[in-house]
């Protein structure tokens, strides 16, 4: 399937979850980020449960300190 996460193709297999798709981006960390699919966020508790289809747009948003 291909798949856009922020703004970059992907190709992946068929039948991933969110999370298996964010473990295999290698510049994604597992902590410190919010996530949306086609433009709805996607609570962390749900990454399990939330299946990725062809076509489908990620954004990851990594959260920041500082002023």
């Amino acid at each position: 399937m291909k798949i856009t996460i922020n703004k970059t193709e992907q190709e992946l297999n068929d039948g991933l979850n969110l999370k298996q798709v964010l473990e295999q981006m290698p510049n994604i960390p597992e902590s410190g980020i919010a996530v949306a699919v086609n433009g709805d966020v996607v609570p962390k508790t749900d990454w399990e449960s939330r299946i990725i289809a062809d076509g489908d747009a990620i954004m990851v948003i990594r959260a920041f300190y500082g002023g």
